[in-house]
């Protein structure tokens, strides 16, 4: 009995061991968190306090409307099991230089805005990681839905998995409050809480709903939502932004596995240039195989009236054959009957063979059909003007 107990009493020590070393290594792992969002919508600021709770000038930060970040740049946290990447400002545009006409700063800003976000899904591609895209609260306009389904593009459907929302400007307690809908707020205060609780309880539900809000809009799932307020907004605001590095740690640790993000492997994401190139590419091949198919429906059409002219003959034969051949039988013996009879049956063969290469055609179209399918999947019943103005489309997502 008491070896048994031992046993188990072993056994217990090396599962908990085991669970510690893995705890142990989460905590250990460095992160790599990808700040994406538009100019002005808070990246700088947010990263800088993902870096340290005190907010220390990593990360330039520029008031106005002009891109502070102009490049992709990298910084280690001290006090963080992570790294945090700024990148500039998706829709970014240059200067205009003086005497630049029209057409050519126009010209510019598309390659600027194609450029940035090249270089963008280039770092995602090589090294991964977590993606926070940084939105400011009340501002989802056409230009950031666009690029929202553009990150979605290059992701291959781990945006839900790897994609954290980020939303900043939140604003103050009362205002919270005011914005809440009646049932919502009732149902919060007849919660068992103290004041702080309270104002937390009331804080998380406004941001479940502005999260969901968000989603609505831009028809996309985002692995979590976080929230950050002005820096001068009081020190006691749930969504202070001294509070992100405790909310990114706990999104991120093996204890929270509500909301876990998974983050996104190395070699996952495609460059944009691919995603345009593979749309093409589908507009390519589908006016190819539509041609192939077009062709052997004239095959089938010119099989099926074949078909029906031998089988208008096998009638014929069928109806002329026995009397002819009984009168002429009478006259010249039994030769006409022979004749007629292989008549017949070559009229027969004939019919057959028709329908045999109609056959043929029809698997040949379905397997072509089959093969438009899996290679375009739920855009196969699109005709190609169809999936040309598509593919323009998804050009025109970051270039405007």
């Amino acid at each position: 009995m008491w070896q048994l107990v031992g046993e188990a009493l072993q056994a217990g020590l090396v599962l908990a061991g085991a669970c510690l070393i893995a705890y142990l290594k989460e905590e250990t792992k460095r992160h790599r968190l990808v700040l994406l969002g538009t100019t002005g919508s808070g990246k700088s600021t947010s990263g800088n306090y993902l870096l340290s709770p005190q907010a220390r000038s990593v990360f330039k930060v520029q008031h106005g409307p002009a891109s502070g970040t102009a490049r992709i740049e990298k910084a280690e946290s001290e006090k963080y099991p992570w790294c945090v990447v700024d990148t500039p400002g998706m829709g970014d545009v240059p200067s205009r230089q003086h005497g630049q006409t029209d057409d050519a700063y126009d010209e510019a800003c598309r390659k600027r805005r194609v450029q940035i976000f090249t270089d963008i899904t280039s770092q995602l591609n090589d090294h991964g990681g977590v993606v926070v895209y940084v939105l400011e609260h009340g501002r989802l306009t056409p230009e950031k839905q666009r690029h929202l389904k553009a990150v979605n593009l290059v992701l291959h459907r781990c945006f839900t998995s790897s994609v954290v929302l980020l939303l900043t400007n939140v604003p103050d307690m009362a205002d919270i409050e005011y914005r809440m809908q009646g049932s919502d707020l009732a149902a919060v205060r007849n919660m068992q809480l103290d004041a702080s609780e309270l104002v937390t309880a009331k804080y998380m539900q406004w941001l479940s709903d502005a999260r969901a809000e968000v989603e609505r809009q831009c028809g996309l799932r985002f692995a979590a939502v976080l929230g950050a307020c002005r820096p001068s907004a009081a020190p006691d605001h749930p969504a202070h932004p001294r509070h992100l590095p405790d909310q990114m740690r706990s999104l991120l640790s093996a204890a929270d596995s509500r909301e876990r993000v998974a983050g996104l492997e190395p070699g996952v994401a495609t460059s944009w240039t691919d995603v345009v190139r593979g749309y093409w590419d589908d507009v390519d091949y589908a006016e190819y195989q539509y041609a192939r198919m077009r062709l052997t429906e004239k095959h089938i059409s010119h099989c099926a009236e074949e078909r029906d002219r031998r089988a208008e003959q096998v009638q014929v034969c069928r109806k002329f054959t026995a009397p002819v051949a009984v009168a002429a039988s009478v006259v010249v013996g039994f030769i006409p009957p022979v004749v007629a009879a292989a008549a017949k049956t070559k009229r027969k063969e004939q019919l057959q063979q028709a329908s045999a290469d109609m056959q043929r055609y029809q698997q040949q179209l379905r397997q072509q059909r089959s093969e438009l399918e899996q290679r375009l999947g739920p855009m196969a019943n699109k005709k190609p003007q169809q999936l040309k103005q598509h593919a323009e489309e998804i050009q025109r997502l970051i270039s405007g």
